[in-house]
């Protein structure tokens, strides 16, 4: 009586909504474990395309090279250096090979395969289309966090009133039926009873545990706040990473790497007429490669700002 069956429930209730928050929060978390295990295998996938390209492209270098070096147009130290700036190009495609490999085995244990899959990553990395921010009262209810930590001051909440029923004494009712044999006879009396029982003493208020239910419901008020606190800080951060990022790679990244492809090409018809040395069309080939592995990681960098994930550590 007096409400204390119904508020055990609810604590019990909370309980249950805690759990089930906390099970919706591991899910949430391999979903993004997922999508990032994706996008860096997708990047390392690129990256290797893009070198085994390079190979291939500047093989014919090393052949045209081979080729002058036959008969007797360039030093053999010249063609040395060609030879040796592709043995460089194929041994950076070694290890992208086997970052690719390592990507994508973190990706079939984070999809918790028991295999390699062979598949073919398609989506395209494309940082031009603009993402359009949510709203903070948004994120605020999406986050796991703020989920996990209402529930928390829920249950808290519920153990509280809990607490204050429990001050209450217990009153039980019963009836019932009683036969009494009287002495020296034959013959019984019957007898019917009712009563209340209440529990002793009376004067217990269960003061502590009453206090302490409380100053339970301040600390998980003051998580909540935390928790929200942490949540703005992140997502304004996010944010902001995410506009930089895009400006930089829409407004420095595509020029530099377009320019550095110009240059190349300049250097490659200047050597070819003979006004420049092989130095600086290495150099230019250099800067060109350079400037794509930038123009290749910074969509990847993008995507991640704009979800709020940081770079996996090794």
């Amino acid at each position: 009586m007096f409400g204390k069956r119904k508020e055990r429930i609810a604590v019990a209730e909370q309980g249950v909504a805690g759990t089930e928050i906390e099970y919706e929060s591991a899910r949430i978390q391999i979903v993004e474990l997922v999508k990032l295990s994706y996008w860096a295998a997708r990047g390392a996938e690129e990256n290797c395309t893009l070198l085994k390209a390079t190979v291939d492209n500047f093989q014919k270098k090393v052949d045209y090279h081979a080729a002058q070096l036959s008969v007797g147009a360039i030093s053999e130290q010249d063609f040395l250096r060609v030879r040796l700036e592709s043995d460089r190009l194929k041994v950076s495609l070694n290890f992208a090979n086997i970052e690719s490999a390592r990507a994508r085995a973190a990706l079939t244990k984070a999809m918790g395969q028991t295999r390699l899959l062979n598949v073919t990553l398609t989506e395209p990395l494309d940082a031009s289309a603009a993402i359009e921010p949510v709203g903070i009262d948004r994120v605020l209810a999406q986050r796991s966090e703020i989920k996990a930590a209402r529930a928390a001051l829920d249950e808290a909440q519920a153990k509280a009133r809990l607490q204050v029923v429990a001050a209450r004494s217990d009153l039980s009712l019963f009836a019932g039926f009683k036969r009494t044999q009287l002495p020296d006879t034959v013959t019984g009396v019957n007898t019917a009873i009712a009563g209340v029982q209440i529990a002793l003493p009376l004067v217990n208020r269960n003061q502590g545990n009453r206090d302490a239910a409380d100053a339970e419901v301040r600390r998980q008020q003051q998580l909540l706040a935390a928790a929200e606190a942490s949540v703005r800080a992140d997502y304004l951060g996010a944010l902001q990473e995410y506009e930089m990022r895009r400006m930089q790679f829409a407004e420095t990244l595509v020029p530099l790497r377009d320019s550095a492809i110009q240059i190349s090409q300049i250097a490659a018809d200047a050597y070819a007429a003979g006004g420049t040395d092989l130095l600086r069309l290495l150099d230019a080939e250099r800067s060109r490669r350079k400037q794509k592995c930038h123009w290749l990681n910074e969509p990847l960098n993008t995507v991640r700002a704009s979800r709020g994930w940081k770079q996996p550590k090794e």
